[in-house]
């Protein structure tokens, strides 16, 4: 009887450290991947900000280059755009002038 008792509690006992070694192990994976998921998520966003970063500084050359074209362009010819062309307000006499002679 005292046997059986023995083999009783070794067997619970057996359990119970199965138990908390799952339970431990599990907590020790969750924090492990909670920490490995932190630093892929920080790389990531990294990664992710600096090409960000080197569209937007693309994009600003681009426009850069852009308006220092349009400013070579007026100051080789001043007269690129039709507001500063004088010939382009040139009134012609024979437009507003609509006489039908055969009336």
């Amino acid at each position: 009887m005292e046997s059986d008792k023995k083999w009783f509690l070794a067997i619970i006992f057996l359990i119970l450290g199965l138990l908390a070694g799952a339970v431990a192990g599990f907590y020790s994976g969750s924090v492990s991947g909670q920490k490995t998921g932190k630093t892929y998520g920080y790389e990531t966003g990294m990664i992710a900000g600096v090409a960000e970063e080197k569209a937007r500084v693309a994009a600003e050359a681009d426009a850069a280059a852009k308006a220092a074209e349009v400013e070579a362009a007026k100051a080789a010819n001043p007269f690129v755009d039709g507001a500063t062309n004088p010939f382009t307000q040139t009134a012609n006499p024979f437009e507003e002038v609509k006489v039908n002679p055969f009336k």
